[in-house]
């Protein structure tokens, strides 16, 4: 493979690792992997880390290591030692190109996590999930904005108890706090059975729903919400 005369880097390089015991094989490989391509941008081959080792080292290319001070050629100023071996990696990774994304600083990146968060969330709420098929009603709260959230949750622990959640739905939602929260639920346990079995609460989340229509099971819940009391701030939450 007779493509130009040995690149100065690519032959520091290989001299380095061949110093450090590296068989030409796993030279080439390393090279390749660290984007030393022949002139024609082919990768490198065995034969072709022969001829670099066999090349001579051009001394106006040559110069310390930043880390141990011994001679080397590498673009990077860092030889290829065990001791030296990471700080070369580290810098042969800032000099590849980055994406658009990974330019931004962390302080950046922080920012655009938190208005995310934030633009997830609104005022607190006491919801109803209603699953058609085993007519069972989820009462809970959430601080999400959006109903996918807490419905995706729902229909998961449905589908681990057996239960069908095809065509659930929110048929109903009000703002308030865990205090709604338990309010709700606790009226409720003294109106429908719990879904399953409670064998140490009293209270459930979960309740089996006699044969009621789905407007008549948002009149009960607006009911026993527009009897809740208030509390010292005079705000429902």
């Amino acid at each position: 493979m007779a493509d130009a005369a040995p690149c100065p880097d690519a032959t520091a390089r290989a001299r380095e690792l061949s110093d450090v015991g590296v068989g030409p094989t796993e030279i080439a490989r390393s090279l390749q992997a660290e984007g030393y391509l022949t002139v024609r941008g082919g990768p490198k081959t065995m034969q072709r880390v022969w001829q670099l080792l066999n090349s001579p080292l051009p001394t106006a290319f040559q110069t310390s290591c930043s880390q141990c001070g011994r001679p080397t050629s590498s673009a990077e100023g860092v030889c290829a030692r065990p001791s030296c071996a990471n700080e070369y990696a580290r810098r042969v990774y800032e000099r590849l190109p980055r994406k658009p994304y990974e330019l931004r600083d962390k302080a950046t990146r922080n920012e655009a996590v938190r208005r995310s968060r934030q633009a997830q969330k609104r005022e607190p709420s006491v919801y109803a999930v209603w699953f058609p098929a085993p007519r069972v009603l989820k009462v809970g709260f959430t601080a999400h904005a959006q109903d996918s959230i807490f419905m995706a949750v729902a229909r998961r622990r449905a589908g681990q108890r057996g239960w069908d959640a095809k065509d659930s739905s929110c048929i109903w939602r009000r703002p308030g706090d865990v205090r709604a929260e338990a309010w709700i639920q606790s009226t409720l346990a003294f109106r429908w059975r719990a879904a399953f079995d409670q064998k140490i609460h009293r209270l459930c989340e979960w309740f089996a729903v006699p044969d009621l229509a789905v407007p008549e099971i948002a009149a009960v819940l607006g009911g026993i919400y527009d009897r809740m009391p208030e509390d010292l701030t005079g705000r429902l939450a």
